[in-house]
């Protein structure tokens, strides 16, 4: 669906999204993202844990937070830890 912004540029909208609705005064975007890497596992041997970390996968974790839809793509190892 295109349409025309309060400013008049030219937005498109994804299919079954509705133009118009708006956050703080401007209209809301979309944004879909994916991160694609490697995994890693963080490990903090002084607590006895372990989380599964890496740039792509904090980054997936992190666009979720700010309310955009977002996905991991990726590979974990198959040492003792994956």
């Amino acid at each position: 669906m295109n349409t025309r912004s309060a400013s008049g540029r030219r937005v498109l909208y994804p299919a079954g999204r509705r133009a118009g609705n708006r956050v703080n005064g401007s209209e809301e975007r979309m944004i879909r993202v994916i991160g694609v890497g490697d995994n890693v596992i963080d490990r903090y041997a002084h607590k006895g844990m372990m989380y599964p970390g890496g740039n792509s996968l904090n980054f997936a974790v992190y666009a979720k937070q700010l309310g955009h839809q977002a996905a991991y793509m990726g590979v974990i190892a198959n040492d003792k830890y994956g």
